[in-house]
């Protein structure tokens, strides 16, 4: 009788090798699940920096239109762009994906021969970089440019220093 009172309550358990097969099960799902997980996070930043740079292309180009004047110099640190409220969407980014800072250029507002108009993302601070890898920045440039991140309007100046061309200067 003993015996048979032993039997009833003996518990089941998983013995040490069937939890060390599911752990090993785990990790190699995981490794095979990070590298694509990393790779819709980078298409993810390349989209939203394109589509950054289209919608305040289009907002200046339209500022310029209906003002015939270029807005000014300007961070877009802490608020919207000064005169920009109409043509910007609430949802306005002022930082960009790659943990720069949106700027806007505009030399010789005065003469229209000369005026040249862009777009920078800037590193915040001396000895930060742009987050952005070759990759990266070539994809951009394949998306609203030449693909050469040297020519054309989407230009990668230096590691600090990223610039989208809306206006050069007349020939």
């Amino acid at each position: 009788m003993s015996s048979h009172l032993r039997s009833a309550y003996t518990l089941s358990a998983f013995t040490l090798v069937e939890i060390m097969v599911v752990v090993t099960i785990i990790g190699v799902l995981a490794s095979l699940a990070l590298p694509a997980f990393a790779r819709v996070q980078q298409a993810t930043r390349i989209t939203q920096v394109v589509n950054d740079i289209q919608l305040y292309e289009r907002a200046i180009q339209q500022y310029n239109l209906e003002l015939a004047e270029w807005p000014s110099n300007q961070r877009w640190r802490d608020d919207y762009p000064s005169g920009m409220e109409a043509y910007l969407p609430t949802e306005f980014a002022k930082n960009s994906p790659l943990q720069g800072e949106w700027r806007l250029r505009v030399t010789n507002r005065r003469r229209e021969d000369r005026t040249r108009v862009w777009l920078e993302i800037r590193s915040r601070g001396r000895n930060n970089r742009i987050e952005a890898t070759n990759y990266e920045l070539t994809e951009i440039d394949k998306a609203i440019d030449d693909g050469d991140t040297s020519t054309g309007n989407f230009r990668v100046i230096n590691r600090n220093n990223i610039r989208y061309w809306i206006k050069q200067r007349s020939s």
